[in-house]
Formats: structure tokens, sequence, C-alpha cells
């Protein structure tokens, strides 16, 4: 666990928070878990209905008839039919067109004369499942015809059940103990009964029952878990434990995780950007836990401990219209009491005071949680598994390699190494699903979760950290190149094509340093590979270093592609003997312009003699005759040398 500042934040909730009217004696407040919106109902319906959500579309108001008292009130999706229950025998239903409620209503008694409902889910616009003490009951809904038609019951004493809209799966608690366990997956107005599984709960204290309080259902990373909390028995000092068992479709349900929390008492539960967020209502703090990041493995079971401290949640401000002045715009701040006991926290980050009249979304706080982890590698293996954190991977990237926090360049790499293993997994996973692509014509199949990664490529690292780094004059030339060399390794480990412009800031650095001897080593054993844009870099800098000359001209001559490059920078030297013996070699002795070498020649009468003739024994070859075509444009070569040579010999 690491340890963190006081002054800062892990979590935080929305700054806009969705207001309704607070709970009182004359208005209930429900909350609606499959299209996330609150129904703050006033003397029960008849003066009106309120319902806010997360966007405006949601906002909705209408009345309803006052039969009495209501015990929830619900949406399908999409807000086709309103689903009301006032006793624990039957839920009235009423279409909802155009914002308010069909006249005509309907509705649906349990079975059994015995039977009571305990709670009831929308699992989507039609499809309805009765959670009773006697079973599970499955129901669609015909909106025509205004009936719902039986589907398929589950006959099973139920003691409770918590419900996933996200996963369409519902758990029903079973046994004296209530935790036996069965799960339930809906999907495509289909039920199917999955493996049921007995929880692991204090085993000592008899008298103790598993409650719906301490279960939760997590989805993460596309995964769905059961989490039980488990307490520990009375006068021990051992503390509360999260386990987590995976849920499949065709296998049996299992422990995989159990999260060590650490203290004792109440727990609420939240999943912010996969992680499982743990809330501790006496110490007013919260702690956060990513099955991602490695625990310690027992008999197939990873035990997970907080990644830091516990934290209490940023300090929140309401603003409210302050009712002493009379300026319409005066607002006033309110602290919020933050962790209170009318706080009920649902799945997967909602957040709700219904005294207070306030819904929140809860979110990470990125930007503030770069000092808080000791290990700067768990840091990076922590930011890459979060949503928008690729300014965050490059921020921890700019402090590495800053000379004031002075991490050893063996940590440096260790990050490069994580940064680019992500990088790479991602490079082949688009050439996967490229090449799937291309062989399917339905594509909307094909699963293509990688381009939802946060990838921190060769482009990112180079504007953002390696470019203004390589510019700073207060860091030393050998510490600049010792990093890009350790990223450059780091690519080539993982097989990654290396783009030419990080090979040309490593040169660059190598030059303006004086490591010529280095640069050459690093040329000789491939750590810098051949390319054109690296030997038009060197050339570039030949002048201003001497010391450098030839390595261009050695890297060019390595490539198969450029040999017009190579004639050009002997030419640019005067070396034009050299230049036609590289022609020979090439084969490129028809096809080399004569006049680029002449000219080249014009200040040694000797060299160009011999290049003069060299070209007049093509022209012979390929044309017959020994002069110079009008298109090779030579007639000022031709003049000069019959004036210096051939005028010598009539003398």
């Amino acid at each position: 666990m690491s340890t963190s500042a006081s002054s800062s934040y892990c979590f935080e909730l929305e700054k806009n928070p969705i207001r309704f009217d607070p709970a009182s004696a004359v208005t209930n407040v429900f909350y609606d878990d499959l299209n996330r919106q609150v129904f703050a109902v006033r003397c029960s319906g008849e003066t009106g209905v309120t319902v806010k959500g997360p966007t405006e579309k949601s906002f909705l108001t209408f009345p309803i008839k006052n039969k009495g008292p209501l015990i929830s009130i619900k949406f399908s999706g999409q807000q086709k039919v309103l689903a009301v229950q006032r006793n624990e025998k039957s839920v009235e239903f009423s279409n909802f067109v155009d914002g308010t409620t069909d006249p005509i209503e309907y509705s649906q008694t349990c079975k059994g004369k015995t039977n009571k409902i305990i709670t009831f889910h929308w699992i989507n616009p039609f499809d309805i499942v009765f959670v009773t003490e006697q079973g599970i009951e499955f129901y669609q809904a015909n909106l025509d015809r205004r009936f719902l038609k039986f589907v398929k019951s589950y006959p099973m004493t139920v003691n409770w059940a918590v419900f996933s809209p996200e996963a369409g799966l519902l758990l029903a608690s079973t046994s004296d103990k209530a935790n036996m366990l069965v799960p339930f997956y809906f999907n495509n107005g289909q039920v199917t009964k999955l493996h049921k599984f007995e929880a692991d709960i204090c085993k000592t204290a008899p008298s103790l029952k598993l409650q719906e309080r301490d279960v939760i259902l997590l989805k993460l990373y596309d995964k769905l878990y059961a989490g039980i909390l488990k307490h520990p028995q009375p006068n021990s000092t051992e503390k509360c434990l999260l386990s987590l068992y995976l849920l499949l479709k065709d296998a049996v349900v299992r422990k995989v995780y159990v999260l060590r929390l650490g203290m004792v008492g109440r727990f609420a539960f939240s999943v912010v950007d996969n992680l499982v967020v743990a809330h501790h209502q006496m110490s007013k703090t919260s702690m956060f836990f990513d099955i991602k990041l490695p625990g310690v493995s027992k008999q197939n079971v990873v035990y997970l401990d907080p990644l830091l401290n516990p934290l209490p949640i940023k300090p929140f401000l309401l603003k409210s219209p302050a009712s002493d002045l009379t300026s319409k715009t005066a607002m006033t701040n309110t602290v919020c009491d933050l962790y209170c006991a009318t706080w009920i926290v649902f799945q997967p980050n909602v957040i709700i005071d219904a005294v207070l009249g306030c819904m929140w979304y809860l979110k990470l706080v990125l930007n503030e949680m770069g000092d808080m982890f000791q290990d700067q590698t768990v840091l990076v293996d922590f930011l890459l598994l979060r949503k928008a954190s690729k300014s965050a991977v490059l921020d921890v990237c700019k402090q590495a390699i800053s000379p004031l926090h002075k991490i050893p360049i063996t940590q440096i790499a260790s990050i490069f190494s994580k940064i680019n293993q992500r990088y790479k997994d991602y490079i082949d996973a688009e050439l996967a699903y490229i090449e799937k692509c291309e062989t399917q014509t339905e594509t909307s199949s094909i699963p293509s979760r990688h381009r939802d990664w946060v990838v921190v490529d060769q482009n990112d690292l180079y504007a953002q950290v390696f470019f203004p780094f390589s510019e700073s004059e207060e860091i030393k030339s050998s510490f600049k190149v010792s990093v890009l060399i350790e990223y450059i390794k780091s690519l080539h480990s993982f097989k990654v094509d290396i783009q030419s412009f990080v090979y040309e800031l490593l040169v660059t650095c190598l030059v303006k340093g004086g490591s010529y001897f280095e640069l050459q080593q690093l040329m000789l054993h491939r750590v810098i590979e051949d390319s054109k844009e690296v030997a038009a870099l060197l050339r570039s800098l030949e002048d201003e270093h001497p010391k450098i000359d030839g390595l261009a001209l050695d890297m060019y001559k390595r490539m198969a592609t450029c040999d017009h490059q190579v004639i050009d920078i002997l030419l640019s030297k005067k070396q034009v003997i050299a230049a036609i013996r590289f022609v020979r070699s090439v084969g490129m002795s028809d096809l080399v312009p004569a006049r680029d070498f002449l000219k080249a020649s014009m200040h040694d009468d000797m060299m160009f003699y011999n290049v003069y003739k060299f070209f007049e024994a093509r022209n012979i070859r390929l044309n017959g005759k020994p002069e110079f075509t009008a298109a090779e444009v030579c007639d000022e070569y031709m003049l000069h040398y019959v004036t210096r040579f051939v005028s010598d010999v009539i003398q």
C-alpha cells in the first residue's frame, strides 16, 4: 500500500449534481437503476411525479392517480411503460406516451395466494421480472393489448435479490443463512438459470445471515462479479473482506479475488473506471482496488490490498439560492456532509442523498494522483488501465526524466517497458482486427475494445516529453542520450518499428554533446537503424561538426535505395572518380547524367579529362559517336574539353 499526500484526493463528486425535491413528509424519493433516474413523488403522485436523470431529455413531470402510498415506481427501458407497486401482491402498469401516462391502466399479480412481491426489475422496454418470496417470475409487456404475458417462473424460497441492469443479471438469495445465491441471466426475451453457489460468510456465528446490503454485482473489465462482504466474527481482530465471485454463463461460479479492506463496520461499494471503490462510513474514507494489478495468490484466489491508504472524497460545496438576499442570482455555498447516514450508493457510481435532494456520479481524480504512488512503475500500470489517462501517463514520463526527481535509469527503462507493452498489444490487436474486417462482410460483431485503450505511442512521447527534454540546457547531454537509448532499446525488445524522428533526436543529442565515437558505435551495432531521414540529418550536421564526416555517406551506401544520394555526396565533395567507381559498382553507368560529373570535375584538369573520356566512351557505346546529345546539355563542357585539351594537341 502506498502512502499519499493529505491534501490530495482520489475521488470527487460530479460538479453539477442532479437536484430533485428532497424526501419529506409529503415527498417520497425512488431510484430507477435501469434508466438511472430519480423519482420525486408528491402526495402519492396526485400533485405530481418529477423524474430527473443524467440528461435533460430524461426530465419529466406528470401526475398519477392517488391510490395510496408507493412501494416502488420505475420506467421500462426507453420510458415505454410506467410500473408502480403499491402493495405486496401486484404491480400496476400504464403506457407512457408523449410525456404522460395512458389513463387505461393494467396490472399483474404474482403467482400464489400466499406469495408476496419483494421487488421487480425492468430488463428492457418490454421484459420485466418479479422477485417474490416463492420464486422468480418473468413477464413480457404487450403495450397494444395492455397486459403482461407470463413467460417463465422458477419456484424457490427467496430472501432478497440484487440486480444488474447493465449485465441483465439477477442474483437471488435462498437458504436459512441467505448465502446460497442463484444467478439468472436475461437476454433477448429469454431467461437462463446459472450455476448456484454458496457465499463464504462467518460460520462461527450461527445467527449471522448474509444481508442484501452486503452483496453487490460489479462489472469489471467486461466481466461480471458478485461481491460478498464478509464480516469478521464478534470480538475478533480480523477485518472485513470483499470476496469477488466470477459469474460465467457456462461455468461453475468460483471465488477469484479477495479485497482486504483493513477495517470493520459498514461499507458501500462503487465501480469507477473498473476500480472497486469501498466507502467506509465510520472513518468517512474511501479506498480502491484494481483486480488487474498484481496481488498475493493463495489456492487460486488473488488477495489484493488497497492501492493507496484510505482517503476521503474531495469536499463538495453545494450551491443553492440565497434565501435571505433580494438578488435572484445570489448563491450560497454549503459544505456537504460526506458519508452521512442519508447517503445511498447505487451501481456503478451513483450516490444519492435523498434528504439533501442530490444525485451525484462519483469520478476519479487522476491529475492529483501522481505524487501518491511511491513506485512510479506501479503508477504507470494503474494509469494505463484507466480511461482518458494519456496526459497523466505523459506527466509521469516527464517527471521520471526530470533531474529534480533523480529516478534511476533502470526504473525509467521499466516505465518505458510498460508503456511499450501496451503499445505493442494495441498494434497486434489492431492488425488482427483489420485482418478480420478484410475477411468478413459483417464487421459490427468483430471486437474492437482495444480502440478504447490508452496508448502512448512514439509521436506522443516525442512531442510531449522527449523534444522539450532534449532542448533543456539544464540537463546533461549524457543523461539525454541514456534516456533515449533506453526508449529505443525498449521498442526494439517489443519488435516495434521505430520512427525516424526518434533516431534523429538521439543523433542530435549525441552530436551536440560531442559524443562522436558513441554515435559511430550505435550506428555500427544497429542501435540507430539506417534511414534516409537520419542520413539526411547527419549530412546537414557535417559542416558544423566535421568529425561526423562520412557517416551519412556510409549509411546511404548501406541502403539499397539511396544510390543517388551517395552520388550527390561524392560529387559535392569533388570526389568524382570515386563517384564513377560507385556508379560502375551499382550498374548505373548508362543512367547517370554526365553534366553533373563534368561540372564537379572542372577544378582539376586531369580529373576533368578522365571523366570526359569516361562519358565519351559511354556515348560511343550507346549512340555510336563520341559527341553528347543536345538533351544532355553538355555543350559548355564539350567546348571546355576542346579548348583545354584538343587545342593543346594542335599547337
